[in-house]
Parts: C-alpha cells; sequence; structure tokens
C-alpha cells in the first residue's frame, strides 16, 4: 500500500515530495496525492521550506 510505504519513508526523517517520489520511484503527483490524503487523516504534517513543502510522520 503506498500510504504505508510513504509513512515508513518519512520515519527515516522529514521529506519533500520530490525526495520521497524518487526514494520510492512512485511519480511526483502520485506522491502528492498520497501525502494530501494522510494530512487529512491527522498521519503527516508539513511546514514551508522556501517553495517546497517538508512533510513530517506524525507520532
Amino acid at each position: 500500500m503506498i500510504e504505508e510505504k510513504i509513512k515508513s519513508c518519512l520515519k527515516k526523517g522529514d521529506k519533500t515530495i520530490e525526495e520521497v517520489s524518487k526514494e520510492l520511484k512512485i511519480s511526483r503527483p502520485t506522491i502528492s496525492k498520497y501525502l494530501l490524503v494522510l494530512e487529512i487523516k491527522k498521519k503527516v504534517s508539513y511546514r514551508n521550506i522556501g517553495k517546497a513543502k517538508l512533510f513530517t510522520l506524525k507520532r
């Protein structure tokens, strides 16, 4: 399941959409969609770093 892969990736540290996309070899738009879903479920949060969003797994 993509959500589980993303959460596992973010356990290693905060990452941007681009970094998660490259690590999991899944397209950036797909990762963006699933991160939005995880944010709605309150599983991840993000902060803006310039133009990028840095995602963090909520504990």
